[in-house]
């Protein structure tokens, strides 16, 4: 998914949709968002997974697209090595890093499969995004799934036997979605529309014969890329990873967590404190059976401030009775929601963590459970550096001095609605000023400055220079002071002041010198001592 703010993505990261599903064996994976006590970089993801069965897991790996680069750590939390494609004893788990490369698109499917002393294989699955949760935003989220039509009922994948998968495609953003195509590993799905309005969905489908590589394997991947573009013009994508395995079993439950800044209190473009944050969980009956009493829970109450209501009806049609007690045919989809209000807490912490655990019960697989997680990047604040210079430190009444202003965000956020205030100082008669930077408003005016910087992004500045001819009478100071002002709260450094920004450059005016005759020596020396005269008054004033 990618946003249309114009707004820099290290404003805001969002790790979503963490889910597994596993069948009914003794072994079990699972995949958890861990919160590694910092501020993580863009596209920065850590993970950890778990066998959470009895019995160990064999050919652990990692499956996701080329653009996801994945690291594990070579030895697990009980100093057990660990390597891909190796082993996970039981209760024991690994930590690894998801990075997603440069200009790839925000959101990906990642993953994790394995399998137990029977033979029987296990997946976890995660969705990863890194979303600005801002107004005016182009989003779209794809949920796979998958039956397996196994002709000879022996739950292995056999050549010459289909898969059948279907994706629900979620238009979850603020912006109405055009050129919608879906792609996965073995060609274009079919889709019934290429639009998506704002909260619409459709279920794409593609069919795929498994081959005598995949029999031999004991698995299918499939990489699944949807890409669209918004009402904004910008391109939006997003993406899942799906992999089958030999007596993997026919039940799995999938869910996708997407916030939204439903409510930006302040103006500033990103989640501060007193934003309302909307989260939605997208629940999905990702297999073939059917799912009964599918709820979703918050192990932690405080992180939400509602209960987690269910729509009435499915993304299929299909009557859902409520949280807890809802059913889900194959495939079918249902969207879920939750407020939450951003606390200083939460800017003390530097973002927001949520977890949801979605649970279904299936005929023959039982009670199966996923899980989905979000980390929003709260900001502890802004930063703005402001300074003005001038050519002159003293100048004669009716001459001419060249100020810089130079306004700098030198932070790693943008800053929305910076104001930038230059008033005419007194003794100033003509002033006009050109403006040098890609956030500029106007590139030249005459007259005091006031100009409105939608979006100051991180690491940008602006450059005025403004030319000024003194008044024939000016004061013996000429005072020029810049404030920058924000609808949000900024630290002003150097000095790491409160707001307003403000920097000043004060010009001492020199009177004018008298005329005097130069014919003879004794004039001479007068008009010297005039100079120097004038030459120490100036000293003094500065």
């Amino acid at each position: 998914m990618k946003t249309r703010t114009g707004l820099s993505t290290h404003a805001v990261i969002l790790l979503g949709g963490l889910l597994c599903s596993v069948g009914a064996s003794a072994g079990a994976l699972r995949i958890q968002a861990q919160n590694p006590g910092r501020m993580v970089p863009v596209g920065e993801f850590t993970l950890s997974l778990s066998n959470t069965g009895a019995t160990p897991l064999r050919e652990v790996r990692m499956h996701a697209p080329a653009a996801v680069q994945l690291r594990c750590a070579t030895s697990t939390r009980n100093q057990q090595a660990f390597a891909p494609g190796g082993s996970l004893a039981a209760g024991d788990r690994v930590d690894c890093t998801v990075v997603l490369a440069a200009g790839a698109a925000t959101s990906h499917g990642v993953e994790a499969t394995g399998i137990d002393d029977q033979g029987r294989g296990h997946v976890a699955h995660t969705s990863i995004n890194t979303r600005g949760a801002t107004p005016s935003q182009g989003v779209v989220v794809l949920l796979a799934g998958a039956v397996h039509n196994d002709t000879d009922n022996d739950g292995r994948l056999d050549a010459g036997e289909s898969i059948g998968y279907h994706y629900t495609l979620m238009n979850l953003g603020t912006l109405a979605l055009s050129a919608v195509a879906v792609n996965d590993l073995s060609g274009v799905a079919t889709c019934p529309q290429t639009t998506l309005a704002v909260s619409a969905s459709m279920v794409c489908n593609r069919n795929y014969v498994i081959t005598g590589t995949d029999q031999t394997n004991g698995f299918v991947g499939n990489d699944i890329r949807v890409t669209a573009t918004d009402a904004l013009g910008g391109p939006v994508a997003g993406g899942d990873v799906l992999t089958l395995l030999n007596l993997a079993g026919r039940a799995a439950i999938r869910v996708f967590k997407s916030p939204l800044l439903q409510n930006d209190a302040d103006g500033s473009g990103f989640a501060s404190v007193g934003d309302l944050i909307r989260y939605t969980f997208a629940v999905k009956n990702g297999n073939a059976e059917t799912l009964s009493l599918v709820e979703l829970i918050e192990p932690d109450p405080t992180l939400i401030d509602t209960p987690i209501a269910c729509a009435a009806n499915t993304l299929g049609g299909a009557p859902f009775s409520g949280n807890g007690s809802g059913a889900l045919a194959s495939g079918d989809t249902v969207l879920c929601n939750a407020d939450y209000t951003i606390r200083s807490s939460d800017e003390d912490a530097g973002q927001a963590l949520n977890l949801v655990e979605a649970y279904g019960t299936a005929p023959v697989a039982g009670r199966i459970v996923a899980t989905g997680a979000s980390a929003i990047v709260v900001p502890g604040g802004f930063v703005i550096t402001v300074e003005k210079t001038s050519d002159l430190i003293a100048v004669f009444p009716g001459g001419l001095v060249i100020y810089r202003i130079v306004v700098t965000n030198p932070g790693t956020l943008p800053v929305a609605n910076v104001i930038v205030s230059d008033p005419l100082p007194a003794g100033v008669q003509t002033f006009t000023w050109t403006c040098a930077g890609a956030a500029c408003p106007n590139v030249s005016g005459s007259g005091a400055i006031n100009e409105h910087i939608l979006s100051l992004p991180a690491g940008a500045q602006v450059i005025y220079t403004v030319r000024a001819t003194l008044a024939p009478e000016p004061p013996p100071t000429v005072v020029n002071i810049v404030t920058v002002i924000t609808p949000v709260t900024v630290l002003c450094i150097p000095g790491n002041l409160p707001p307003p920004c403000a920097s000043s450059a004060p010009v001492e005016v020199v009177p004018l010198p008298y005329g005097v005759p130069v014919g003879g020596r004794t004039a001479q020396w007068l008009l010297a001592g005039l100079l120097i005269l004038a030459g120490f008054v100036a000293l003094r004033r500065r």
